[in-house]
């Protein structure tokens, strides 16, 4: 009954398939193949049970007794596919979609081969059936060909396989269609935020051109405004040829001590003009020496050449420096004149006038004044004392260029990030001119020169009274040093460590100086140095970590700094001592 059962289930089951595949409609039904399991199951476990990997072992070994190669050989071409362990854990994620669809391509392929194998062998599964149901109610047992059993197996494996692996693909198909959605939402999202901060930095960059073009725009017109208000200055202090000098503020640091400005500017030309008359000038021509072997005619046409060529290059030297001369007495005029500056600004009232004093480096330069309303007065001079107080003069150089005269001269409120608000006032000025030729510059420089000389002969007289006077109280001095052995000199406190020590003896008394006392009598070159009277003795005695070293006692005179007598001592505990 229940071989007859199974017979008659199976066939409708190979006719289904068949039916299905003549249509070429290869995906069988699911539960025409899990009804088709289950009656394999109930109709004899011992044949045709099935456990989590196939056929069971009891079905396999029947049939491999009978006939050994049939397991190796079933669904020839398929394979078994295990699917991603993802997809049995549900925990799959985008970054292993390309993982699943690779194995979906693989299961369907293998799934279509096993598809095939039922197909192309129906006939031989409905005879092998047949088959093995006449031999079992014949003989109670498997009674079959290795060609039956081989169909049979495959029958029963590719079943499961189909009803397995289509399931596996209906999830895995899902899960996929699942993930793709989710990949095409973070492309999408991708290139979303990609276009957003695509649209991000263009709007910055559009931002930053403007700001730029917006920042050289206003470079531009500083500048413009700048240059504008240098105009103005220009016309005001009445700069109109090239020999005219046009002295600005600005931080250099006085370029000469002396308190006169006339001085300053002769001795600054003096200068340049002595540069220039280097330049312009290579000494005096060297007469060439006649070789041994050169006649009289050649060399005398060598020499003439020579003196040409020696003259023409001075010639061209002095050109060139007598063009540069106009440039070089402004460039000196302007480190004479610089800094400009306030010494004194102070307002009347009654007059409504302001009353300056113009300084150029250390010296006076001029005196002036200025006419400013009384209530504009307070704020007026509040602006020129701040920084952006500043002055301005011109300097005219005559076309000889044997005079300097202060032309004109203004009081300036200048502010250099809004040039165009800046503020002008001309100074009604005493007029100041400079005598600046060749013979004006060198006296100058000739009465400087003897200045500095009585200046320094003075100091020498100074410090010979001053040495008098201490001569005649200490007619002598003492010098005491250090060295060690290898040369080296070092502190005369290196002599002295370990119990070392300096001892003076005079009319008023014992002074003995320590590695500790003697630090204030040593200079920077580690030298002691002890005023002595006219009666002394004196005694230096090395410390006991003086093996190394040796100490070097010097008597000097006071007026003249002669040696008068030198003494040393190497070792430790050795001394040396001198008395007068």
């Amino acid at each position: 009954m229940k071989s007859l059962k199974f017979s008659t289930i199976f066939l409708f089951i190979s006719f289904a398939i068949f039916n299905l595949a003549s249509a070429q409609n290869l995906s069988y039904s699911k539960e025409t193949l899990k009804n088709f399991k289950e009656e394999c199951l109930a109709y004899d476990r011992q044949f045709f049970s099935y456990n989590n990997h196939g056929p069971s072992l009891a079905f396999e070994r029947r049939l491999k007794e009978r006939w050994p190669s049939v397991k190796e050989s079933y669904i020839k071409g398929a394979e078994y596919h295990s699917q991603p362990w993802c997809l049995e854990d549900s925990e799959c994620d985008v970054s292993r979609i390309d993982e699943l669809i690779s194995w979906r391509d693989k299961a369907s392929k293998s799934l279509l081969e096993v598809e095939s194998f039922i197909t192309d062998n129906f006939q031989e599964l409905v005879e092998a059936t047949k088959s093995y149901e006449t031999a079992f109610k014949r003989y109670k047992r498997m009674q079959v060909t290795r060609r039956e059993g081989y169909m049979l197996y495959g029958f029963c494996a590719a079943t499961r396989y189909l009803i397995e692996v289509s399931e596996q693909l209906d999830t895995g198909n899902k899960v996929i269609a699942q993930l793709q959605q989710e990949k095409q939402q973070q492309i999408e999202l991708t290139k979303k935020r990609k276009a957003e901060r695509k649209a991000r930095e263009a709007k910055a960059a559009e931002e930053a051109r403007l700001a730029k073009q917006k920042k050289e725009q206003a470079a531009e017109k500083l500048k413009q405004d700048t240059a504008a208000f240098y105009q103005k200055l220009e016309e005001l202090l009445k700069i109109t040829n090239d020999n005219t000098v046009l002295v600005t503020w600005g931080d250099a640091k006085p370029q000469y001590k002396l308190q006169d400005y006339a001085t300053a500017l002769q001795l600054s030309l003096y200068r340049a003009l002595d540069h220039l008359d280097a330049e312009a000038s290579s000494g005096a021509f060297k007469q060439p020496e006649k070789g041994e072997f050169e006649t009289t005619e050649k060399f005398n046409q060598r020499a003439a050449k020579e003196r040409a060529d020696f003259e023409a290059a001075q010639e061209k030297a002095r050109v060139e420096a007598e063009n540069k001369k106009l440039d070089v007495y402004k460039q000196a005029i302007k480190n004479a004149t610089t800094p400009l500056a306030l010494a004194s600004l102070d307002y009347n009232a009654d007059r409504e006038v302001f009353d300056a004093i113009i300084k150029a480096g250390n010296a006076s330069l001029t005196e002036g004044h200025v006419q400013v309303p009384l209530d504009e007065a307070k704020a007026m001079k509040k602006a020129l004392l701040s920084d952006d107080g500043h002055v301005a003069v011109s300097i005219q150089l005559d076309d000889e260029l044997k005079t300097a005269a202060l032309k004109a001269a203004a009081l300036v409120v200048f502010k250099p990030e809004a040039p165009h608000s800046s503020t002008l006032l001309p100074l009604s000025i005493s007029e100041v001119k400079i005598p600046i030729t060749r013979d004006a510059l060198q006296a100058n420089y000739n009465a400087l020169v003897a200045k500095q000389d009585r200046a320094r002969q003075r100091q020498r007289e100074r410090e010979m009274a001053l040495k008098q006077s201490r001569a005649e109280q200490y007619p002598y001095y003492a010098e005491i040093s250090c060295r060690v052995n290898s040369g080296a000199d070092v502190s005369v406190q290196g002599c002295l460590d370990g119990g070392g020590e300096v001892q003076l003896t005079t009319e008023s008394g014992i002074e003995a100086y320590d590695i500790a006392g003697i630090y204030r009598l040593i200079d920077s070159n580690g030298v002691a140095t002890i005023k002595l009277p006219e009666s002394f003795k004196i005694m230096v005695m090395n410390g006991a970590d003086a093996d190394y070293f040796t100490s070097k006692l010097v008597i000097k005179r006071t007026l003249d700094d002669a040696i008068i007598k030198t003494l040393t001592a190497s070792g430790s505990y050795k001394s040396v001592a001198i008395s007068n």
